[in-house]
């Protein structure tokens, strides 16, 4: 393997041995093993014959414009998502409802009148865009367990080269952070356009513990010939060219304890002691200071290629970016940070850190993970098994279809469409969930709500749905019986009183004696007033 010194490994000088000799790594992810480029090539291939973009069809019909499919790939259109044809529609709406949303509908009661249906309209929108969404992140997953071969699968903050300079076991590393969105994509030519590129510049800042050191940085090395040093990385770090730089350093942490004031102040409260008067003061102080630096340094700001920034903390980060008046906006793409550990923000360590960050670094290239590859076998066997699995059990029946729909609803708190899908279906209040096995203990739809704590699905159950509330399961146990919390047995008491005596028989039903829902907001509020004052006196007798 060749010797290499410090000064040529730089990124933006690199001779032409090196560029000419470095070819670029690809890896599978789930396997951190090295593919050929023909390999990437072929999957790139089978990505674009997989991601087909579907141009919309033209309809002048005024009636396509007003259905649920158009309402509908206007949403998938607004995340960026490909339209659904009308056969992928009517496959989502058919595996939602297990009926098409187009058959026949028997009309409700009054309060099941016009705004209801157009409310399950939207509500079945809703759930058939969720449902669409869920299949292209399961489709995702799915890709990513075959693994994704890729440049960037490195596991490290590297994108790695092979070359002919260097023996089989290593490789030339360059930081990912160093390369913009876009050159990151051909790195290898990335690497060539900076070698002939002239007056390019980067600022690099950091900031923490009250020292901050900014600077901007040429892309060009200055030469050290002449100069005296007492080592080879003092010359070395004399050759980093600072067009400008400025440090700053104000007492705004307490000693041997760590954290600014501020920090201190949001957590304990504030201390009006003279120590913390002063930091809170130097706090400003530097803020200010620093903002001022970088307004007068916005003509060459904007000028910079890339800008690094290691910022201990947001309130750090915050006096950098996106303040009003900032050269530079949160979502400003030329904004990266360190990919590795840096000290105290010195003008010294702008420049250490700025030559690890644009040196070619040699490291071992990534051994394939027999772990890994074993796990991954085992996981296709499962796959396999679980697909026969499928294949040999007999079809769900349509009752643990309704019951996935039912308990779906549920869990995302959607009372008025779980009402309504019930309703429309024809199913009892008293519907029992399947199979019978996995709902024991919570066999209809008030015991699942009870007993998974959805306290607001309480009150429609009992007064839209007429759930019965002195039905059993088979421990013999009502709904309010497994009551997740308190909340949910005030719900049920809440019922009962706005409901009456009459319509059920709360004593069978086991449900204590009512409240008025005014009592129970009042009683949150005292109770989460006297939680404030206690916190607060927590505060006082710790400062």
């Amino acid at each position: 393997m060749s010797r290499f010194e410090p000064e040529e490994l730089f990124a933006y000088d690199l001779s032409p041995r090196i560029i000419d000799s470095l070819e670029l790594m690809y890896f599978d992810s789930s396997t951190v093993e090295e593919v050929t480029l023909a390999q990437q090539q072929q999957q790139q291939q089978q990505e674009q014959s997989t991601v087909q973009v579907i141009k919309p069809v033209q309809h002048k019909d005024r009636e396509y414009y007003n259905s649920d499919i158009y309402k509908l790939n206007l949403k998938r259109q607004s995340r960026g998502l490909p339209p659904l044809t009308e056969s992928e529609f009517e496959e989502l709406a058919s595996e939602l409802f297990n009926e098409s949303l187009s058959g026949s509908e028997e009309e409700d009661s009054e309060e099941d009148g016009d705004d209801n249906d157009e409310r399950y309209k939207t509500d079945t929108l809703d759930t058939i865009f969720e449902r669409s969404i869920a299949k292209l992140e399961q489709l995702k997953l799915e890709q990513e367990e075959e693994g994704v071969v890729s440049h960037l699968a490195t596991r490290s903050p590297f994108i790695l080269f092979k070359s002919s300079l260097l023996d089989s076991s290593h490789a030339f590393g360059v930081y990912k952070s160093l390369f913009s969105v876009k050159e990151i994509n051909d790195p290898i030519n990335a690497l060539k356009s900076w070698q002939s590129q002239q007056g390019k510049k980067s600022a690099i800042f950091m900031i923490g513990g009250g020292h901050f050191a900014g600077a901007i940085v040429s892309h060009a090395v200055k030469s050290t010939k002449g100069q005296v040093s007492k080592t080879p990385s003092d010359l070395l770090l004399n050759s980093v060219d600072f067009i400008m730089q400025k440090s700053f350093h104000r007492y705004t942490t307490r000693r041997k304890q760590g954290g600014s004031q501020s920090a201190m102040d949001n957590a304990k409260g504030k201390a009006n002691s003279a120590g913390s008067n002063l930091r809170r003061a130097n706090e400003m102080a530097l803020q200010n200071e620093v903002r001022e630096l970088l307004q007068s340094w916005k003509k060459q700001l904007n000028e910079c290629d890339s800008i690094f920034i290691r910022a201990n903390g947001m309130q750090n980060r915050r006096i950098l970016v996106g303040y009003e008046g900032s050269p530079f906006a949160n979502d400003d793409d030329r904004i990266r940070s360190f990919p590795f550990t840096t000290k105290r923000a010195t003008t010294s360590e702008l420049k250490r850190a700025w030559l690890q960050l644009t040196s070619l670094t040699i490291t071992a290239k990534p051994k394939v993970d027999d772990k890994v590859l074993k796990q991954k076998a085992l996981q296709q066997q499962l796959k396999q098994s679980k697909s026969n699995k499928v294949k040999e059990t007999d079809k769900v029946t349509p009752e643990e279809t309704q019951t996935r729909e039912i308990v779906g609803f549920l869990k995302k708190s959607r009372g008025p469409v779980l009402i309504t899908y019930m309703k429309k279906n024809q199913l009892s209040p008293q519907f029992e969930l399947q199979p019978e096995s996995e709902y024991y203990h919570t066999p209809t739809v008030l015991h699942y709500a009870s007993a998974h704590g959805l306290k607001n699905l309480i009150g429609p159950l009992l007064k839209n749905l007429k759930c019965d509330p002195t039905a059993l399961n088979k421990s013999g146990k009502t709904a309010y019986d497994l009551s997740a919390n308190v909340s949910v047995k005030q719900a049920f008491r809440i019922a009962r009183s706005e409901l009456g005596e009459s319509i059920y028989d709360w004593e069978r039903a086991h449900v204590e004696p009512p409240l008025k829902r005014e009592d129970v907001e009042r009683e949150d509020l005292e109770r989460k007033t006297q939680e404030e004052q206690e916190k607060k006196k927590n505060r006082k007798l710790n400062q």
